[in-house]
């Protein structure tokens, strides 16, 4: 996801390049699939690589329009496609020695593909989530948590995590906000031994691969039980 605004924020996709080869080559990087709205960004459109080494680059993808003219969620009526499936793909230069005719003159070079990826994505407007947990609830073995996400939007994708006082037990729910952007969801909080646990509880919210929303995570909440 991309977070749409002023300025937007360029997502950083790291991508590996490996070289198939034995022997230390080129590899030629391209991008490939951009639309109309779009820009992406490599940090050298060729890299020299040890044989069957590989090398990790940032490839940057963003939208360059006002992120209501894309088409995403519920806007249909953007002019601009929301969603950017880019396909990068890598390169071996061959060059041949031969020559021919009169003039010897060398036969030429291509360049071979050794593969690629795809990603798709998608743009978002740039969100924010609030929590607040609850020290009781009309259950002894759970927290009723609630809070609300920035713009208001609603059906949007929330993760609610709770970390138990021995460090290691999680617990994880999923809710979606309503129409003025607020949710609400009760988590439990026995072990794996359907025992409760005293101390403090941590709690966490998300926005998460939501349809209208980028990704983004609330403040660290503690609840002592």
């Amino acid at each position: 996801q991309a977070a749409g605004g002023s300025p937007t924020e360029p997502l950083f996709i790291r991508t590996a390049i490996r070289n198939p080869l034995d022997e230390r080559r080129a590899i030629h990087v391209s991008l490939r699939g951009l639309p109309i709205g779009w820009v992406a960004q490599i940090p050298h459109s060729w890299i020299w690589l040890d044989g069957k080494s590989e090398k990790e680059i940032d490839i940057m993808i963003w939208p360059i329009a006002d992120v209501n003219m894309y088409q995403y969620g519920k806007n249909r009526e953007g002019r601009l496609p929301g969603l950017a499936p880019v396909k990068v793909a890598g390169f071996i230069e061959r060059s041949y020695t031969e020559v021919i005719g009169s003039a010897q003159q060398v036969v030429g070079s291509r360049f071979y593909p050794i593969g690629g990826t795809f990603y798709r994505v998608g743009v978002r407007k740039r969100g924010s989530i609030r929590l607040e947990a609850e020290g009781k609830s009309e259950r002894k073995d759970s927290i009723r948590v609630q809070g609300a996400v920035a713009p208001a939007r609603a059906d949007q994708r929330v993760m609610i995590d709770i970390v138990l006082p021995d460090g290691k037990t999680h617990r994880t729910v999923e809710t979606r906000t309503n129409a003025s952007g607020q949710f609400s969801a009760l988590l439990k909080l026995t072990d794996n031994n359907k025992k409760l646990q005293s101390g403090p509880h941590v709690v966490q919210g998300f926005i998460h691969n939501a349809s209208e929303l980028s990704d983004a995570e609330s403040t660290v909440v503690t609840v002592m039980r």
